[in-house]
């Protein structure tokens, strides 16, 4: 740290990127300390998403039943609606080969009714990544405890203003004033 490693590594990264043409630079600290580490360097909180938390007990006894089936969808496919919800948004847009690599990691894709989602399981939570479509999200909460009744939590990321899960700092050709952006999926 006294030598500024990162620094100099951060800055050359940066003056690489602006050269090549590059929007900028984003990233995703692992916490607050980090982060304000980087705010230091020029990078400002931009990527956003809210939380919510579903419990199995208390939503199942308000008689939210589905009725409708959730159903995989291949990560191809989940790809194409990503870009297609977002396309009026700054987001960070992976590639197919990416949702393809997530999907082996045990990362689900889904759709229910008008939306569709990702998730994974950990530990004793349902872990849903993204969710896209007009849809109350306790409704798909209730819908992943009557498909996965062994779990005892949803938890539900979705775009909003809430939260900052990553940063941004852009190259100097970029210096106009851009709204905020949409990021999930960290190699956490």
């Amino acid at each position: 740290q006294q030598q500024e490693i990162k620094k100099k590594l951060l800055a050359t990264i940066y003056d690489e990127a602006c050269s090549e043409n590059v929007a900028g630079l984003f990233l995703y600290a692992a916490n607050q300390y980090v982060a304000n580490y980087y705010r230091k360097l020029g990078f400002v909180d931009f990527f956003f998403r809210n939380h919510f938390w579903y419990y199995k007990e208390k939503i199942l006894s308000q008689e939210n039943k589905s009725s409708r089936k959730i159903n995989f969808i291949s990560p191809e496919l989940f790809h194409k609606h990503r870009v297609q919800k977002l396309e009026n948004h700054c987001f960070v847009n992976w590639n197919e080969g990416f949702f393809r690599f997530l999907n082996e990691s045990k990362i689900q894709f889904y759709e229910y009714e008008n939306c569709f989602f990702s998730f994974k399981t950990m530990y004793n939570n349902i872990i849903v990544d993204e969710l896209w479509g007009d849809i109350q999200h306790e409704k798909i909460a209730c819908a992943l405890f009557e498909h996965h009744p062994e779990f005892e939590t949803v938890h539900i990321r979705a775009m909003g203003n809430d939260i900052c899960c990553g940063q941004m700092k852009w190259c100097k050709s970029l210096e106009k004033e851009i709204p905020k952006g949409y990021f999930a999926f960290a190699m956490e």
